[in-house]
């Protein structure tokens, strides 16, 4: 069945420092995990080149991203410690634009913010 699309999408792309790749790969495991116990967590994948990690994210809400922060919160620090931020892209309803970037700013973060104006999701 469709819907209008009003989902959240966060795509980051990261360099993983020299020596953490499996390290990294380790604590992903561990929030892939936890974000399949999450109801506001559509998708969460990851796919590597090299030494290069991209993030597919995609929440029902801002709730839901702010649960699957919550969720990992504890472990955040550390995923973040082994990489470096390469590009960030967030995709949102207009209204949830400035409490994303809010959200991001709050993590040292800086995404390109692309309001969603339409399309359907199943």
């Amino acid at each position: 069945m469709k819907r209008l699309d009003s989902c959240i999408s966060v795509y980051p792309a990261f360099q993983i420092k020299p020596g953490r790749e499996q390290d990294i790969r380790a604590l992903l495991r561990v929030i892939i995990e936890r974000a399949e116990n999450e109801p506001g967590t559509e998708i969460f994948s990851m796919a590597y080149l090299e030494d290069k990690l991209f993030l597919r994210e995609s929440y029902t809400d801002i709730e839901g991203f702010k649960a699957h922060l919550q969720s990992v919160g504890d472990i955040i620090g550390d995923f973040f410690s082994m990489l470096v931020l390469e590009d960030l892209y967030v995709i949102a309803p207009a209204s949830a634009i400035d409490e994303m970037n809010a959200l991001m700013k709050s993590m040292n973060m800086q995404a390109g913010l692309y309001a969603l104006e339409g399309g359907f999701a199943r």
